[in-house]
């Protein structure tokens, strides 16, 4: 870098030195990318490109397949103990998915504590039984209804999480168009803004409806009455095409049952988990995959679920169903 300084003249590292030392950095990082990518692959980590749209410039990225090992190497052979804690890492009772993701042997000291919160009074889990299957055509348009119904009866505080951002989109067109929710602040991810941004709105408005993608299924602290409905669109599988998913089926026996499922039934889990966030809080879950009533696995998800009261019968009744819980009648 002693020539660079020389050719801008002077000793001292002024701004237009430290923008080309970081371009360098950059170049430097993209040059190991490239090489390790197309000469000398490793084996623990899938590389591809991606391109969100045909505007976008084409990037190259790279994610480990088995963090497990990089954690033993670099975290828990340099620690005499490590304390996982969380409400969402257990899956049927057993903490097997986690461990076996994170790396973790068979001497590992395990405790699943029951939750502080009374979740039979203070949170309602609503199925309904005639919406249409989420590859059905007119599952949107059901989403859609469902949604403004729920917004409209509560005056807003609800968040709509989705697995699509085409969907989310698609859906908050329609809502936008609605007449009946002229009252009703509609906020997109990566339309209205993003996350932070939007969080701050939600908070601050008297009559939000957000719509969120993978960002906000978990680490959202929205207590009291400003969040008071969830509703899960669709029940949030893994995308079978994503690389880092199909580089991990590659390596087990049956990627459904030992990856996608438990994966999905944690996300499920963490969604349900930005509703009650304290002892007081009183709120509702309107779950729209049919596939959870409908087909074998649907049960895991269920038990995955916390004990609360529950609701499974027509959408058109889930509005007030969800407004008549709220009110405590």
């Amino acid at each position: 870098m002693g020539g660079v300084r020389e050719w801008l003249g002077g000793d001292e590292p002024d701004q237009r030195i430290r923008e080309l030392e970081m371009i360098r950095g950059r170049l430097n990082a993209a040059m190991r990318l490239l090489d390790e990518a197309l000469l000398r692959p490793d084996a623990n980590r899938v590389y591809w490109f991606s391109q969100v749209s045909r505007a976008e410039n084409l990037l190259q990225r790279a994610a480990p397949i088995n963090v497990g090992s990089l954690l033993r190497e670099r975290v828990y052979a340099e620690r005499r103990s490590t304390v996982f804690t969380s409400a969402t890492l257990a899956v049927g009772g057993t903490f097997d998915y986690f461990s076996s993701r994170v790396g973790l042997g068979a001497e590992i000291e395990e405790l699943i504590l029951p939750s502080p919160f009374d979740f039979y009074h203070q949170a309602l889990v609503c199925l309904p039984t005639d919406i249409p299957l989420p590859e059905d055509e007119r599952f949107d348009a059901a989403v859609e209804e469902l949604i403004a119904a729920v917004a409209r009866r509560v005056g807003g505080r609800t968040l709509a999480l989705f697995t699509s951002h085409r969907q989310l989109r698609d859906v908050h067109a329609g809502l936008k168009q609605r007449m009946d929710l002229d009252e009703v602040l509609i906020l997109g991810q990566g339309i209205d803004g993003q996350r932070r941004q939007l969080l701050k709105t939600f908070e601050e408005a008297q009559r939000p409806l957000l719509l969120g993608t993978s960002s906000f299924w978990e680490g959202i602290d929205i207590p009291g009455e400003r969040l008071s409905c969830v509703i899960v669109v669709r029940l949030p599988f893994p995308v079978p095409t994503d690389p880092i998913h199909a580089a991990r089926a590659e390596q087990v026996r049956d990627p459904f049952s030992q990856l996608a499922l438990p994966q999905a039934a944690l996300r499920l889990k963490q969604g349900f988990g930005r509703l009650i966030r304290r002892s007081t809080d009183r709120g509702a879950v309107a779950i729209l995959d049919n596939r959870i009533l409908g087909r074998d696995y649907g049960k895991a998800f269920l038990e995955v679920l916390p004990p609360a009261s529950r609701y499974v019968g027509p959408a058109v009744e889930i509005a007030g169903r969800i407004g008549a819980w709220l009110e405590g009648v």
